[in-house]
Formats: structure tokens, sequence, C-alpha cells
């Protein structure tokens, strides 16, 4: 997609967040559309040497389209990890799933099996809630991206060696791995 002047200079012009000055002075003039397709093509160093290297060589081209689709398959992860989150602390919190701990039929009671206590589920929870957030805010402003990320992992990495400290199937650890690796290669 090619933008034309008319866009650049047309109503609802964004102001770059970025604290790189040079980065700002770059993306300045942006509409907020066209800053989120930039910004969907090239995250973190990718964009902003993409973005320099442009400024010297002439007028916006899109990039190679392998690194549009790697960008869309990372934001594509951000969303699935943030809504299995909301899902299982939002939604399933107080319900049976096959996935629980033990015999556990409630988040509260699986804490339980794994000899934590009830403050330990209000912090694991507010902690991957504010990840899965911060993932989707992540979508916009990357750098909350890879800390989140970093932070689910681990709690995930957690969350697999209780399961199997109990005596958990393999099984019941599936969606524990699932977000650690999607995670892992939304940090990558």
């Amino acid at each position: 997609m090619e933008f034309s002047s008319e866009l650049l200079l047309g109503p609802g012009v964004f102001n770059c967040p970025s604290r790189n000055p040079e980065f700002r002075r770059l993306m300045q003039g942006l509409t907020a559309l066209e800053f989120l397709e930039v910004r969907r093509i090239h995250r973190g160093v990718l964009l902003e040497n993409w973005m320099k290297r442009e400024a010297r060589s002439g007028p916006f081209q899109r990039p190679p389209d392998g690194i549009e689709a790697m960008d869309t398959l990372i934001i594509i992860s951000q969303v699935i990890i943030a809504l299995g989150i909301y899902n299982v602390w939002i939604l399933r919190t107080g319900n049976s799933t096959a996935w629980r701990g033990g015999e556990a039929k409630t988040m509260q009671e699986e804490f339980a099996v794994y000899g934590l206590p009830r403050w330990a589920m209000l912090l694991v929870g507010a902690l991957k809630l504010t990840f899965a957030t911060a993932l989707l805010v992540g979508i916009w402003i990357p750098e909350l991206t890879k800390p989140a990320a970093v932070g689910l992992a681990f709690l995930m990495l957690g969350a697999i060696v209780v399961h199997f400290k109990v005596g958990d199937p393999v099984k019941k650890s599936v969606p524990a791995a699932s977000v650690l690796l999607l995670s892992l290669a939304v940090v990558s």
C-alpha cells in the first residue's frame, strides 16, 4: 500500500509516541491508520532501521512480504494468548474444566491442590491479566510486548512445574505449554 501526500497531510494526523526523536520526526504526519500499518509491518528495531533507510532513499515503499507475514503472526499470537488468559481467569475461574490440576473444580480448589494459598491465586491471576492486557496494548505500544510475553512465559513454566509436582497427566499441562510456546514466539 502506497501512501499519498493527501493521506499524510489529511485530518487525524497521528502524534507518534516513540521516545526516539529521529523516529518521531520520521513518523510525524502519518495518520493513525498509516502508523498502525507501519507498526504492523515492522516492529522495534526493524521499523526504526527501515524508516531511517526510507527517509534517505525517497518515498514510502512497502517492505518485503516475509516481514509483514511474521509480524502478523506475532500479533495473532498476542491476541490468542490474551484471549486465552481472559477466558481462564475471568470467564472460567469458578467453572470445572478438564485442564484443572488434580480433581479441582474451580481455580481456588486447583491452587489448593498445588498447596498454594488463596493470595497466591489472586497474585498469579492479577499478573496474568496484567500481562495479557499488556500484550494487547503492545500491538500499539511495542515496548510493552516483550516484558509481558516474558512474564507470561515464566508464569506458564511455573504452571507446568506445579502440574508435574502434583502428578497430573501431561494432558493437563497442554494449555500452559501452548501459552509458553506462543509467549516465546512473541519474545523472539
